[in-house]
């Protein structure tokens, strides 16, 4: 999803000040309900021009700052009122920095309003009124000599991690017939699948090796794992820390018909998981081939499924 800079919103604001017991850090004291007196103004001199009428030049006299006028609900943090009677007893040097801080619907940070030497000019308590249900709110003014704002702009939601799979989707591997010899074309794709598996922050891989069902299951069996170990030293090239284990399931596991060409060669493959044979509950044991047993073609996770639904 497109990150999306919409216009601020002015509803969700807070006050920091530096406090004399906490090493003179910034510390939230409160949130409003509204804040004004965010305004700077310059004073204008206004110049006749002598012999021309209707002309006159402005001029930019001293500038200043406006108080700001803070409304937030009555609660039971009494600082603020505290800093207020400071001054009501002539104590005119607890003057402190502080700043306004908008934040966005997520409650971060977007933009700073920083003051400098404030202080309260008023504190004003709430209207009491029996009966009524309205918030009280306290306002409270502050005179200060200068803002600065520092605009921070809102992190863009960090991209959804990504979702490792179970089975890495990756070109076959292809071994010549009767051979565990990794082709040009398989050392390519293994080159790839490495890549794709730092970057994916894969450290532990499994590979599983099958093949068709030319000869009997012991022979293949024997080959598919010689083909998976094939594949696992080629991967340690790449990679050396990166864990590796094999198994070898023979001819068990087809994933198209022995009883073509084609079909023979997609079973003469190895997989690549990025969780255990044993946690798919795999088994390893020989079965009568496929292409020897049904027509059409036989499979035997499909049939074992198949006698677990009709409760065989």
């Amino acid at each position: 999803m497109a990150f999306r800079d919409d216009p601020y919103g002015a509803h969700y604001f807070g006050l920091m000040l530096k406090g004399q017991q906490n090493g003179g850090d910034l510390v939230e004291v409160a949130h409003f309900h509204e804040c004004s007196g965010l305004k700077s103004a310059a004073q204008v001199f206004e110049i006749e021009e002598g012999g021309l009428n209707g002309r006159t030049h402005k001029r930019p006299g001293q500038s200043r700052w406006e108080n700001i006028v803070l409304r937030t609900s009555t609660h039971t943090s009494m600082e603020l009122l505290e800093w207020r009677d400071q001054f009501l007893q002539d104590n005119w040097r607890d003057r402190r920095d502080g700043a306004i801080i908008m934040y966005n619907e997520a409650g971060d940070e977007i933009r700073r309003f920083n003051f400098r030497n404030g202080w309260p000019v008023s504190w004003e308590g709430p209207n009491l009124k029996s009966g009524a249900s309205e918030l009280a709110v306290e306002t409270l003014e502050v005179a200060h000599e200068g803002l600065d704002i520092n605009d921070t702009q809102p992190t863009p939601p960090p991209a959804p991690p990504e979702e490792v799979p179970e089975k890495l989707d990756l070109p076959q591997i292809p071994f010549e017939y009767d051979s565990d010899v990794i082709t040009p074309e398989g050392l390519a794709v293994i080159a790839q699948a490495s890549q794709d598996m730092d970057r994916m922050n894969i450290d532990e891989i499994w590979l599983e090796g099958h093949t068709s069902t030319s000869g009997s299951f012991s022979y293949n069996a024997d080959l598919a794992q010689r083909r998976a170990d094939a594949v696992k030293e080629e991967l340690a090239k790449h990679n050396p820390d990166r864990k590796v284990y094999t198994q070898s399931f023979g001819w068990k596991y087809p994933v198209a018909s022995n009883s073509t060409a084609s079909g023979m060669a997609a079973n003469r493959r190895t997989d690549f998981y990025t969780t255990s044979y044993a946690s798919r509950g795999r088994d390893a044991s020989p079965i009568q081939p496929e292409n020897r047993k049904y027509d059409p073609p036989y499979n035997h996770r499909d049939t074992a499924a198949a006698a677990e639904k009709s409760g065989q």
